[in-house]
């Protein structure tokens, strides 16, 4: 295999990008990535792959978590969710739950919000994961300023976590809901 890619790196029909050591990448041309789409999709092995891509993405998003490496990946993170939005909703959930410190540390969090939007209105099954989206699509909300439209996905949280019998997201999603209280200064 080597061998093969030091053949086509050499007639330039792949780029290398040397970080040095494990860091050197090597990435298709354009032209190149577009023929071979074609040919895929020709072959009807376009969804297999796409279908591998996005698995090898939920793995390495929640290996990496809040590593800088997932910047590099940010394209590919997003292409494989694309993927689970439309094929395995309840994958892009988890997901979306894997990259939210991602997009909290990049302060992407219109990116984080429009994600969570549509990978919940896919997934609207009652789930200890749907209860734990709410959270965390509660959290980015909260922390984007639309406080009220955090709060009622906290409360929904909350009542998924409760529906599911998830003491854990419970306790979490009461935490958003009383700092809201002590926010307010409601708190008797």
């Amino acid at each position: 295999m080597a061998d093969g890619l030091a053949r086509v790196t050499e007639k330039s029909l792949v780029a290398v990008d040397d970080g040095g050591g494990r860091d050197r990448r090597y990435r298709l041309l354009e032209t190149v990535r577009l023929y071979a789409r074609e040919r895929l999709d020709e072959a009807g092995e376009h969804a297999t792959l796409a279908g591998r891509h996005a698995r090898w993405a939920v793995g390495l998003a929640e290996r990496e978590r809040e590593s800088p490496r997932l910047d590099r990946d940010a394209a590919n993170l997003l292409a494989a969710l694309d993927t689970l939005l439309a094929s395995e909703p309840r994958e892009a959930l988890r997901l979306c739950l894997a990259l939210w410190p991602f997009w909290l540390r990049r302060i992407d969090l219109h990116v984080a919000k429009r994600r969570f939007v549509e990978a919940l209105a896919a997934a609207p099954e009652c789930t200890a994961l749907r209860a734990d989206a709410l959270h965390a699509a509660a959290a980015i909300d909260y922390r984007s300023g639309t406080l009220s439209q955090g709060l009622v996905l906290a409360e929904e949280s909350l009542a998924a976590a409760t529906a599911v019998g998830d003491a854990r997201a419970e306790w979490r999603a009461l935490q958003v809901l009383v700092a809201d209280l002590f926010r307010r200064g409601d708190v008797p």
